[in-house]
């Protein structure tokens, strides 16, 4: 048989390498993953930190600390007696909307000290604005060449915020992430590596800065990812757990000791950003789910929880992981007094979230499992806000908004990290080495906000405005968006909300303006350009809208809104060869959207080649029988063709799950004035 010499090939060479693998293990030899990080050359070429030789300090760089970090300080030439902490993490541990002034690294540092007065102890805030683990991992070999006794890591919550970004790092790598990750875990590639390998060159100048920032920045990108499935979750969960056993390796061969924190997040008091259906739920039962939520919702909001719980129960006939329902029925079981059901009802809702800007629970576990797999401390704090929440489910009580901690519950995380760290249980001590009395309540007493009770600074106005954002009221929440931008005309962020809010509510003039504005100040803000292009539009400002999406474009070669707008606005003015060219592009970058399929199809349409545009339907249909777009362009052509009969079943078809529909509307009143001229 001429396959035995191949397969005893194969077995041989296996044999050979599995071999040598395990010479180079007893002789010591460690793969990369061990000694080195893939992703290190980059924190060679962007610092967070600069030397101030006149102050004896290291001092957080003020193009690092514009918008991501906070302003820290630490001593240039660590004593005998210095304890080094940095604190990394996200905008949680940053200490967002106050700062690090009240962040639980400025309330542990006073907590240690106290009770290590032999020590000098310094706690730096070394988080960032929306940093995720893989902005983290590169951060970590920067803060190892400092010194550090500990480093403690608060982050989870930004995980689905920057895929992009990190596609960018990885694409920058000449080998596939996959294969990558498995040569720096292979010896026999790691000894060849250092044989060959020269030493790494030094990047130290002002153009390698430059280079670098080009390509990941100091400042995170925060856009979130709609539609995110299981699927997606876990290629996050992955890459995460990736990046955070990287850091503790990173640590652990340099002597440094980790401490991991869980992430908890609001979830009684928070509604999930997006629910998620599947592709394979027909457009009509989408329809029917969706009503059944809002259903559920109104129940709630009149607290009539069984009549919620009806709702719901229909939702769940469709599909057992839409995130709105499984807010509602937590809403319900919590109003019936089912407190363990309605507690695993709101951590479905975070979990099943579309468009999650919360930790999910597997992001947690692996959390836990890294620390208990390594040196790693793990300290709990998931679980010690779920022992102080009313009902044990965390909420405003807890939080500011989503995600970040109230004072109190800072001072809080500051405790069981200072417990671990001292081995004491004397919260005494602990309150009384913060001025504290020894009856403090680390939970508020209100359902909201702080801000909402004395709201007097841009941060503390923008996190309210997203809070009253999340809970639908939004005139209230463009008002604190406003008064933000009184006390802060630069804050972009905030004014970009704004003209996003305005645009929802009907006013695409005053949107345009303020989009503008942002774009003034940050001129590669894809979303806002994108927001001016769509606002542009909507006023039937052609040449302006087309000028926007042209610039979202360049901003970002593969930003789909972008390409899918530009389609959009040649398509009004007629242009359709253009237009197929610009949805082409879009169906090339998000190939499983059908509703720009459906542009697509129907550019081609107008462009007279009827089975071209019935291929690109019939490719739609065939994923989701009942899409609305391929539906009304399978009307338009049967129109065409003076098929009233099957135009007529086409149209009514998408009124049938969508009684609303302008296009399906106008073409059965096309059918109908068509056959009364017969």
């Amino acid at each position: 048989m001429k396959w035995k010499p191949v397969v005893f090939s194969v077995v041989a060479v296996g044999g050979v390498l599995v071999g040598v693998e395990l010479v180079l293990a007893a002789a010591g030899v460690a793969p990369l993953a061990v000694r080195t990080d893939p992703f290190h050359g980059f924190s060679e070429r962007l610092r967070v930190f600069e030397i101030d030789a006149e102050d004896g300090v290291y001092r957080t760089r003020a193009r690092a600390a514009r918008h991501s970090f906070n302003q820290q300080e630490f001593p240039l030439d660590k004593s005998s007696d210095e304890f080094r902490v940095f604190v990394l993490g996200g905008s949680s541990a940053y200490g967002f909307p106050w700062g690090a002034r009240l962040a639980f690294s400025s309330v542990l540092e006073r907590a240690l000290q106290a009770s290590l007065p032999e020590r000098d102890v310094h706690v730096v805030n070394v988080a960032a604005m929306s940093y995720g683990s893989h902005r983290l991992r590169i951060l970590t070999h920067e803060l190892l060449e400092y010194s550090p006794d500990l480093l403690l890591l608060y982050t989870g919550h930004n995980e689905f915020v920057e895929r992009e970004f990190y596609d960018r790092l990885t694409d920058a790598e000449p080998l596939p992430e996959g294969l990558r990750l498995w040569l720096h875990r292979w010896r026999l590639y790691s000894a060849l590596a250092r044989l060959l390998s020269p030493a790494p060159e030094k990047h130290d100048t002002a153009e390698d800065e430059i280079g670098a920032a080009k390509l990941i920045g100091f400042d995170a990108d925060r856009r979130y990812p709609t539609d995110v499935a299981a699927a997606d979750r876990e290629t996050v969960r992955v890459r995460f757990e990736d990046n955070l056993r990287a850091i503790v390796t990173a640590a652990t061969n340099a002597g440094v000791a980790v401490v991991l924190c869980t992430v908890p997040s609001n979830e009684r008091g928070w509604r999930p950003n997006q629910t998620w259906w599947p592709g394979t739920l027909s457009g009509v039962k989408r329809a029917a789910a969706t009503r059944a939520i809002e259903r559920a919702v109104e129940a709630n909001d009149a607290d009539d929880p069984e009549a919620a719980l009806r709702a719901v129960a229909e939702v769940e006939a469709y599909s057992t992981s839409a995130a709105g329902a499984w807010f509602e029925k937590g809403r319900a079981l919590l109003a019936l007094s089912h407190i363990d059901a309605a507690a695993a009802a709101f951590i479905a809702a975070r979990n099943f979230d579309g468009q999650p800007g919360r930790a999910t629970g597997s992001l947690n576990d692996t959390i836990r499992t890294i620390a208990r797999d390594t040196d790693a401390v793990l300290v709990d704090i998931e679980a010690t806000f779920r022992s102080f929440a009313a009902d044990g489910i965390p909420g405003f009580d807890l939080f500011e908004d989503y995600v970040h901690p109230k004072p109190g519950a800072h001072v809080l995380i500051a405790r069981e990290v200072w417990r671990m760290q001292t081995g004491s249980d004397d919260e005494g001590t602990f309150l009384a080495a913060l001025g504290l009395p020894a009856d403090f309540d680390y939970t508020s007493n209100t359902d909201a906000p702080d801000a909402a009770q004395s709201a007097e600074t841009s941060p503390l106005l923008f996190n309210l405005a997203v809070v009253l954002e999340n809970q639908g009221r939004y005139e209230d929440a463009m008002e604190r968006y406003r008064r933000c931008l009184e006390l802060n005309p630069g804050y972009y962020v905030a004014r970009a909300n704004l003209a996003r809010l305005l645009r929802m509510t009907g006013d695409s003039q005053e949107a345009a303006t303020e989009y503008a504005m942002v774009l003034q100040v940050a001129p590669d803000h894809l979303n806002s350009a994108i927001g001016l292009g769509e606002s542009f539009r909507e006023l039937g400002m052609l040449d302006q809208a087309e000028a926007a999406f042209r610039r979202a474009t360049e901003i970002d070669r593969e930003a789909a809104g972008a390409w899918n707008g530009l389609g959009a606005v040649y398509s009004i003015a007629g242009e359709h060869r253009e237009a197929e060219r610009a949805f082409r592009r879009t169906v090339e970058i998000d190939p499983d959207n059908l509703p720009v399929r459906a542009n697509l199809g129907m550019a081609i349409f107008f462009q007279g080649r009827l089975d071209e545009a019935r291929s690109v339907f019939d490719a739609s249909l065939a994923v989701r029988p009942d899409d609305p777009g391929a539906m009304n362009g399978m009307g338009a052509i049967a129109v065409e063709r003076n098929d009233l009969d099957a135009a007529e079943d086409w149209f009514s078809r998408v009124l049938a799950q969508d009684p609303e529909n302008e296009l399906a509307g106008n073409g059965l009143a096309e059918v109908r004035r068509r056959r009364q001229s017969r």
